[in-house]
């Protein structure tokens, strides 16, 4: 049995990368077939039969992340730190499914999930390094803004101002009379003075 892909609006596009979990879910179909097989064949009862699994990861969130996906799928429960004789450390999800009592014998199918990770220790100092490297990330960018605004000549922007808002330097005092006070009258002009709208007769 064969992964069947839906057909794409494309026929010129690539077809999907086959999900790895399909592709062993159909093999096992197939061993499953061919056990059936051997079925009244008089054959002595198998010990056990193990399935091992080993998700692949980048890194220890991303192994952990599988094998708990998988165990929860095949075992019903999470994996598990458990660290090893030579001082490893696994990440694991063990146990047993489909147990059939068989003459008195219990056959079962033991299921092992698990994949290397890091130490305790090791995965608390690689979360220390990385939270030092975005600090130092941090400290970087804000120098680096810094030094840009420090080299950025400072500009003064002044509002355009109508000139009749500008105050008069001279508001408020009283214009300059150049001329001076007016002068009293000369009483020796007064005297000349002459009545010119009297009758030419009264000059005389």
């Amino acid at each position: 049995m064969t992964t069947v892909h839906e057909p794409t609006d494309n026929p010129g596009a690539a077809a999907p990368a086959p999900d790895p979990y399909a592709e062993i879910a159909a093999e096992l179909r197939r061993v499953a077939d061919d056990l059936g097989g051997l079925a009244g064949r008089g054959l002595p009862q198998p010990t056990y039969v193990a399935l091992s699994i080993h998700p692949a990861g980048a890194d220890d969130d991303e192994i952990m992340a599988a094998v708990d996906a998988v165990g929860g799928a095949l075992l019903g429960r999470p994996g598990e730190l458990e660290k090893m004789s030579g001082g490893t450390y696994h990440y694991v999800a063990h146990g047993t499914r489909g147990a059939a009592v068989v003459a008195n014998w219990r056959c079962a199918v033991k299921v092992d999930v698990f994949d290397r990770v890091s130490s305790p220790e090791e995965r608390e100092a690689n979360r220390l390094r990385a939270e030092l490297d975005e600090l130092r990330a941090q400290v970087g960018r804000e120098r680096a803004e810094r030094a840009a605004e420090a080299a950025t000549p400072a500009v003064v922007e002044r509002p355009d101002q109508p000139l009749d808002d500008v105050p008069d330097a001279c508001e408020g005092t009283e214009p300059e009379d150049r001329a001076g006070p007016a002068a009293a009258p000369s009483p020796d002009v007064d005297a000349d003075l002459v009545d010119l709208s009297a009758p030419i007769g009264a000059l005389s």
